[in-house]
């Protein structure tokens, strides 16, 4: 069974998957992303993918090895695989990313850690904190690197 289309809030954020490995021939995958204000996930790195991201929507700020860059509404930020990096909605309203991995296989991670949303009208985000155990230990299995 397909994930592509179905939406998870994961630590405080909506994905949605657009288009799985199963259906690209594990070329890669596309998940949209609707990141509260002043949200994002920890600095990380990947042993097995690249990702792309492209602002759909809002301000955000990429921290990326060294480096931080601003982005707003038409830019594309990519992150390579073994850097640390991540994303920060910098702005005071929801924003959206298009998020581009290849090759294909962490859109599963999402599904993994998060909480399936069935009907976006009467879905209420969970009250309890994450399971980090949950995932530290998918990190693991993805090829994921938590910076503390």
């Amino acid at each position: 069974m397909s994930i592509a289309g179905k939406t998870f809030w994961v630590l405080g954020d909506i994905y949605t998957i657009k288009i799985t490995g199963k259906e690209t021939q594990g070329k890669y995958a596309v998940v949209e992303i609707e990141v509260a204000p002043q949200n994002g996930p920890p600095l990380h790195k990947h042993s097995l993918e690249d990702e792309g991201f492209y602002v759909l929507e809002g301000q955000f700020s990429f921290p990326y090895a060294q480096s931080e860059t601003k982005a707003s509404a038409g830019t594309y930020a990519y992150a390579p695989r073994g850097q640390f990096h991540t994303y920060r909605n910098a702005g005071s309203t929801k924003g959206r990313l298009l998020l581009v991995i290849t090759p294909a296989g962490f859109e599963n991670f999402f599904e993994e850690i998060g909480v399936e949303i069935t009907d976006r009208e009467s879905f209420k985000p969970p009250t309890s904190p994450p399971d980090l155990n949950k995932i530290l230990e998918a990190s693991k299995r993805y090829g994921l690197e938590i910076k503390a």
